[in-house]
């Protein structure tokens, strides 16, 4: 009885150490489970899903829900903290874009305990409020936090690919 005791603790000792080493030795696509059922990869693709939908609508209430109070975001060649990001929205001297539609694709997520790293590709298609095309595309970087069990973004960060010559 006693070997078996001992067998089943190495073998449960020798999985745990496989398991972080493994962990630390890659930044591998997350798969841990929530305590909802559901994985932290499916937690954090679907808040993203709901950002991009926010986003879309230009609903600063709605976006600033997903934020951490000290949010900053890298975006356009400028470092912006969530104060100055709201009031880009709320500024009336500077009308917004109108965005057709939006999309994210190639989406992965890694998992570092409270903290969940996203990073994809983006393309939007507007136009400024003179009617010119402002469309653009390029490469994110989102930080989420998980901060009183509720994931939160405190950064985000926009590369915009620049349009191949004609």
């Amino acid at each position: 009885m006693r070997t078996i005791k001992n067998l089943t603790l190495l073998i449960a000792f020798t999985l745990t150490v496989s398991i972080a080493a493994f962990v630390q030795g890659s930044s591998p696509v997350i798969a841990v489970t929530a305590s909802s059922g559901v994985t932290i990869n499916e937690e954090i693709l679907s808040l993203e899903r709901e950002y991009v939908e926010a986003s879309k609508l230009g609903a600063v209430e709605k976006i600033k829900r997903f934020h951490t109070d000290d949010f900053t975001i890298t975006i356009r060649g400028r470092s912006l903290t969530a104060a100055e990001y709201n009031e880009l929205f709320n500024n009336p001297a500077q009308p917004g874009e109108v965005i057709e539609s939006m999309t994210t694709s190639d989406i992965k997520v890694r998992d570092y305990g409270d903290t969940a790293v996203a990073t994809g590709r983006w393309k939007r298609v507007s136009k400024s409020a003179a009617g010119q095309d402002t469309s653009a595309e390029g490469f994110f970087t989102h930080v989420w936090v998980k901060r009183n069990n509720k994931w939160l973004m405190a950064h985000a960060h926009y590369s915009p690919v620049a349009k191949p010559l004609d």
